[in-house]
């Protein structure tokens, strides 16, 4: 028996010895933060380059080597305050693409009630948008560029002649991909 558990100890310590390759995928999430006040809105949103390379490195070990980021999810989170008149908002959400004054659509003439909570539109998302998105986060995450994701926010609200203050926060949410050797 004593020689079947020194055997047993011998492979599991020589088994433990080897290196092996892994890959993670811990998540990461950030957002974009915007007051409106007005009807007919037309408003800006940063997520910072920083913000997204932090997440990076807080969930990824420093032996890691990143693969991509897989966009999990986009959404509202929305507040409405005291002053709100409005029942519902009708939106388009763009994203900047870099080294350029164009914007490419994410969200088209999306329209939802305002209510505090979470606004999900994930029927509704433009493909070309998301690509542009995905591309951005993935040139943050590998490190080969340091621009902010800016978002773009238009739209105007129901009933006509009502006054919308909100504050609107655009959410992205992914995948970190990445291998290591334990």
């Amino acid at each position: 028996m004593r020689k079947l558990l020194f055997i047993a100890a011998l492979v599991i310590g020589m088994s433990a010895c080897e290196e092996k390759e892994i890959n993670l995928y811990p998540s990461i999430e950030e957002s974009a933060k915007v007051d409106i006040t007005t009807g007919d809105f037309e408003e800006s949103a940063i997520i910072y380059s920083s913000a997204i390379s932090n997440a990076v490195d807080e969930a990824v070990d420093g032996d890691g080597d990143i693969e991509r980021v897989v966009i999990e999810g986009i959404w509202f989170e929305l507040t409405p305050k005291s002053k709100n008149t409005a029942q519902s908002m009708t939106v388009n959400l763009s994203i900047k693409k870099w080294g350029t004054e164009e914007y490419e659509a994410i969200l088209d003439d999306f329209t939802f009630d305002i209510k505090e909570g979470k606004v999900n539109f994930i029927k509704e998302l433009k493909a070309a948008g998301i690509l542009v998105l995905k591309e951005q986060i993935n040139a943050l995450a590998l490190g080969t560029a340091s621009n902010d994701i800016k978002f773009e926010i238009e739209g105007d609200v129901t009933p006509e002649g009502s006054e919308v203050n909100v504050e609107l926060e655009v959410f992205v949410s992914g995948t970190v991909v990445y291998g290591t050797t334990i």
